[in-house]
Parts: C-alpha cells; sequence; structure tokens
C-alpha cells in the first residue's frame, strides 16, 4: 500500500499546476463514509437506542459536533420518541420480522466555515433479531443482505438486553440460557468481521441493584458475560488486533420507567434522562481510525506521516483523488477499515498543513476550501476522541480489550 501512496503522490506532485491558468479539477474532499450494524436479538432495545441517541446528538450541547438527518427519517424517529414520551402510549415497535431499518446520519462540526460540509457520514442498519436466530429466515435475501452489511461494517454494535442480564444475574435459568443464545447469535456473526465492536449493555437503570459504583457494577456485567464462552473467546481471541467495548446505557434514564410484574413500566409522572446513548455512536468513527492505525508498524506510519507531508505540498484534493480512488478500488476487506484509513492518511495530511501557515496560503482557493472541510473533519474526529476519553477514565471496565 505504501508503494502505490507513495507512487501517487509523486505522480500527483509531477503533474502539479505551476501556473493560474493550469488550474486542478475542481474537486472537494471525498466524503468519508462509515458504516455500522447494529446486532440484537428482539427486545433488545435497537428502537429506542436508535431514538434516545438521535435526540441526544441532534444538537451539540457544547460537544463541538451535531447529527443531522433526512427530514423523513428525523419525522420516523421523531415519532417513535413521541410514543416514548407518552406515558399513556405504548413502547415503540421494534423491527418486525424480516425487515431492516437503514439510516444515514451527517456529523457536522458545528464551527465549521460558512458553506463548509465535513462529509464525516455514518450509515446505521437496524435489522430485525429473527434474521439471525429464525432457521426459517435462513435463506432469506434479507437474511443474505445483512450477513454482506456485517461482513462490509467499519464498526458493530452488539445490543445485549440489560433486563435478560439481571435475570441471569439473580440465578434464573432460562434468562441465563436465553443471554448465552443471544451472545451466541451476535458473535457468530461477528468472528467473521474483522470491526471494532462496542457492546451495549441496554436498560442500564434497572441494574442498580448490582452497586453504587458504576465501574463496579460494569466490571460485574463483564464478568457475568466473560462466563459466557463465545463472548470469552472473541475478547481473548480478538482483544489483541480489534477494539472491544462494553458500553452501559439506558434509553430513558432512572426516573422514567420501573420494573412490575416482570415487565417494565412508564412510571405516570416519569422524567426522560436518557444516559450514554450517545456514546457507542460516537465510537464508531474514532475506534475505526484508531484500529487502523494500530494495525500498522511504526516504520508504516512513518512513511504515511512523511507521504502526508509531500501531499499537503501538491494539492490535498488531486492527491486525495488519486489515494481514495485506490482504496475505495480495492475488492476485499483487510484487518482494517479502509475508510478509517482514508481518514486516518487525510488528517495526517491536514495536520501537516496546519502546522505551514505560509504552506496554506500557497494553496488554490479550491485546495482551501478542501483544506477547511478536511480540518473540520478533523475537529469532529477529536471531539469524538474526546467523549471516548471521558468514557475510558470514568468507567476502566468499558475496555474489555484492555484499552491497546
Amino acid at each position: 500500500m505504501l508503494l502505490v501512496v507513495a507512487l501517487l503522490v509523486r505522480r500527483a506532485r509531477r503533474s502539479t499546476p505551476t501556473s493560474p491558468q493550469q488550474t486542478a479539477p475542481e474537486l472537494t474532499a471525498p466524503v468519508r463514509r462509515f458504516e455500522v450494524v447494529a446486532i440484537g436479538l428482539p427486545g433488545a432495545g435497537k428502537t429506542m437506542l436508535l431514538t434516545s441517541m438521535y435526540q441526544k446528538l441532534h444538537t451539540s450541547a457544547g460537544r463541538g459536533f451535531h447529527v443531522h438527518a433526512p427530514q423523513d427519517q428525523v419525522a420516523r424517529i421523531n415519532t417513535w420518541y413521541g410514543q416514548v414520551n407518552g406515558t399513556e402510549s405504548d413502547w415503540p415497535a421494534g423491527t418486525a420480522r424480516g425487515e431492516t431499518r437503514s439510516f444515514d446520519f451527517t456529523l457536522l462540526h458545528d464551527h465549521a466555515p460558512t458553506g463548509v460540509v465535513p462529509g464525516i457520514e455514518i450509515g446505521y442498519l437496524e435489522y430485525a433479531g429473527e434474521l439471525l436466530a429464525d432457521p426459517d429466515l435462513s435463506g432469506s435475501t434479507t437474511r443474505q443482505h445483512v450477513s454482506t452489511a456485517i461482513g462490509n461494517a467499519d464498526a458493530l454494535l452488539g445490543i445485549i438486553d440489560g433486563l435478560l442480564v439481571l435475570r441471569a444475574y439473580e440465578g434464573d435459568r432460562r434468562a441465563r440460557s436465553d443471554l448465552q443464545i443471544s451472545l451466541n447469535t451476535m458473535i457468530n456473526v461477528m468472528l467473521r468481521s474483522p470491526a471494532p465492536v462496542a457492546f451495549v449493555v441496554t436498560k442500564w437503570d434497572l441494574l442498580d441493584g448490582f452497586g453504587q459504583d458504576e465501574n463496579v457494577r460494569l466490571g460485574k456485567v463483564r464478568d457475568l458475560l466473560l462466563a459466557a464462552d463465545g463472548f470469552r473467546d472473541l475478547v481473548s481471541t480478538h482483544a489483541a488486533r480489534r477494539i472491544v467495548r462494553l458500553i452501559p446505557v439506558s434509553a430513558v434514564g432512572p426516573e422514567f420507567a420501573r420494573l412490575a410484574d416482570g415487565k417494565i413500566r412508564k412510571r405516570p409522572d416519569g422524567q426522560l434522562a436518557p444516559y450514554g446513548v450517545e456514546l457507542p455512536f460516537c465510537a464508531v468513527v474514532p475506534d475505526a481510525v484508531s484500529q487502523a492505525e494500530a494495525a500498522l508498524d511504526q516504520q508504516t506510519r512513518e512513511t504515511l506521516r512523511r507521504e502526508a507531508k509531500e501531499a499537503a505540498r501538491v494539492g490535498v484534493r488531486e492527491t486525495l483523488r488519486r489515494v481514495g480512488t485506490w482504496l475505495t478500488a480495492q475488492s476485499g476487506r483487510s484487518l482494517v477499515s479502509l475508510t478509517g484509513l482514508s481518514l486516518l492518511v487525510e488528517v495526517a495530511a491536514a495536520e501537516e498543513t496546519q502546522r505551514n501557515p505560509p504552506l496554506r496560503e500557497r494553496l488554490s482557493a479550491a485546495d482551501q476550501y478542501a483544506e477547511g472541510v478536511i480540518q473540520s473533519r478533523r475537529a469532529v474526529l477529536e471531539a469524538l476522541r474526546h467523549q471516548l476519553a471521558v468514557l475510558d477514565a470514568r468507567l476502566p471496565n468499558a475496555r474489555l480489550d484492555g484499552g491497546h
């Protein structure tokens, strides 16, 4: 890969226009799109997680970025949110048997220059858990589509039902069996993908009885999950080369619902206060980039940085177009996300231009526009990384891979 990148950079350097009349093609920095698939059996809370996540992130609240979605998708999410918030209404219906739901989110930098759109996109696929668990759907076209999507994903979310965890922890044998089946179903498809994984424990508000210290509570859940053979094998086998997280979330918060007669029922006076729902989404991009970087040896990383420095001198648009074309043309998936690797190269080039203001001033207007897009994307990435750094500091047990 490095030889190809170096060759492309040198070609771009030789073909760089030397006069104002020889303008480069009007290209902006290519959009970076990350694909994420949410995996979980029926009732785990996938729809509730998505609904609360969007409500949490559609405004920045001081994070430095916010999430945008197409209006028709926003309307669907808002409908679900209205059903959640209405104390007299039922919970939103989950995905129907054999159904998939896809969403397109764009991460926007709050302080981007006027007219600059950062272009980090996240494609989010949510599907009915029966597609993995129901043998009657084994040959369905939808199941094949989901299986392909999982194999091509840049990140995976494994949704674990917190109520099932609670019952298993309390010694319910049926719940332990159901939890084992749920984990085995997810692990079976996750083992075929090299993507980073965030296991998301939903309904965290039900697990207060595990102890007052949240990290200790999460440690107890981690130990319970690691007692399952498949879960333990994925963590122990893959932790050296893929990021594996355990993130607790509550889509409604501690004062909105209660467990009564074995069911979760809304309180008449309940107040929504979602907890941690933004963190699985925030992990997608930085984990894909970090895993791509970790897969490269030190010499390769140094070479990439040198080439990024040279790339900044010849114009970010042409260099990124050439390198991006090569990356996206690869037919197979390596141990890293190609999108994550592209963003890694791009951010390295942006850092070089930022260190050298005179160099930036010599760029063409179109290159300066593209470089502004990249700098905005870099700011979004740093804001996402900050969210995860806070999580790791507060909950060390959230990193199943040991934080390597």
